[in-house]
Formats: structure tokens, C-alpha cells, sequence
């Protein structure tokens, strides 16, 4: 084999995820007629394919699946860099750094809505929602220890 052979050999999955321009298409369609190793991948590769599609036929991903999968594609490609405004719960959980399990438990307080049959969150409007929640903690810390001192406090002629 030459070296142009070796290359074009290479290039086949450029070709299936059509990142070829037009000219080097057509230079490995040419190829491709020639080349029995080339065709028996692309037999094999169509192949894997339709049998992976009539496999997937009527099978559903349990949420969390789907979710892992979105979140790795997203995580490769570096789109997760710059957060989105809508996050679903698993975005949800990373941005609080708090398991799955957790959230749900918190679905009734949080901030939510329903978009495609699914729960998501406005990351906005989970700021506010925690930012009121520290508000009313530091008020009960501060009622709390005020509480404390007047225990503390006695004032002349009381007991």
C-alpha cells in the first residue's frame, strides 16, 4: 500500500461524519470503489448501524441517563463552560454541589417549572431563592442570639 492509500484509508470517518469538503469526497468515493478494506468498514459500519437503530426502537432513557449523556456531550464538545440561564436538576445539583436526591427533596421550596415533561430551574431565580433563604437564616441567627442575651441580661431589682 502507498502512502496516498494509507490516507485515504483515514480519512473514512471524516467521510461518515461528512467533514470531508467536496473534493476530498470525491477523491475517497473514488477511492472507496477500489479499496475492498474500505467498503467491508463501511458495510460493517452501516450494519452496526441499522442493527443499533432496530435495537433503540420504542426504548426510552430513564431521565437521569439521558441527563449524564446530555451533560458529557455538552462537558466534550466545551459548551458547559459558559452556564446556561435554564438548568435541568442535574445542572441544578452540580450549581448547589448537592446530590440528585437532595434536590428532589427540596422540589416543593424550589423555584421551578415544567418544559418538555420535565422540571427546570431558572438559575436567576435560584440565586434569589437562596439569597432569601441566607436572609432568613442570618434573621434567625440574630433573633436567636438576641434571645440569648436578654436570658443572660439581668436587669437591678429582677431576679
Amino acid at each position: 500500500m502507498n502512502e496516498n492509500h494509507e490516507a485515504l484509508c483515514e480519512c473514512i470517518d471524516q467521510y461518515l461524519d461528512d467533514e470531508l469538503d467536496q473534493t476530498a469526497r470525491t477523491e475517497f468515493e473514488r477511492h472507496l470503489n477500489v479499496c475492498p478494506d474500505c467498503q467491508a468498514y463501511l458495510e460493517a459500519y452501516n450494519h452496526l448501524l441499522q442493527t443499533l437503530d432496530q435495537c433503540a426502537r420504542g426504548v426510552t432513557l430513564p431521565d437521569d441517563v439521558d441527563l449524564k449523556i446530555r451533560h458529557e456531550i455538552l462537558r466534550e464538545l466545551g459548551q458547559s463552560q459558559h452556564p446556561s440561564q435554564i438548568m435541568d436538576i442535574e445542572e441544578l445539583a452540580r450549581f448547589l454541589a448537592m446530590p440528585v436526591p437532595e434536590i428532589v427533596k427540596l422540589l416543593d421550596q424550589l423555584p421551578s417549572f415544567e418544559l418538555g415533561g420535565r422540571i427546570r430551574f431558572r438559575r436567576d431565580r435560584i440565586i434569589a431563592w437562596l439569597e432569601e433563604r441566607e436572609r432568613k437564616m442570618s434573621w434567625e441567627r440574630d433573633q436567636a442570639n438576641f434571645q440569648t442575651k436578654q436570658k443572660l441580661i439581668r436587669f437591678p431589682g429582677g431576679q
